[in-house]
């Protein structure tokens, strides 16, 4: 976000890595009592499944939504990764991450 309140997208710089330290997420439209799991995975340029980084979930309300916040141990994202966030059981609504930005040695 910029200082004027207005949305920017993020690039991350070449030479740094995304240390990711928590997110905070909402799902609507999943089934009231059951689990939605809200999973983060990093995709490269290849064609190869994206991999496995961290999972979380929540049980769904009576309306079928849920909302959490989760420390996140540490997830580096390389250079030339994108993060990918989705949810099973619901459809992500909402998503926050946070984290800081470190020197790729």
């Amino acid at each position: 976000m910029r200082h004027d309140g207005t949305n920017t997208t993020f690039v991350q710089p070449a030479d740094q890595v995304v240390v990711v330290t928590g997110i905070d997420w909402g799902t609507t439209g999943g089934t009231a009592g059951q689990n939605a799991q809200v999973v983060l995975r990093l995709a490269g340029s290849s064609p190869v499944p994206a991999q496995f980084a961290f999972s979380t979930g929540a049980v769904a309300d009576a309306a079928g939504a849920t909302v959490g916040s989760v420390l996140v141990p540490n997830v580096v994202v390389a250079p030339g990764l994108t993060m990918c966030v989705g949810a099973g059981g619901g459809t992500l609504s909402q998503l926050v991450v946070h984290g800081f930005l470190a020197p790729d040695k």
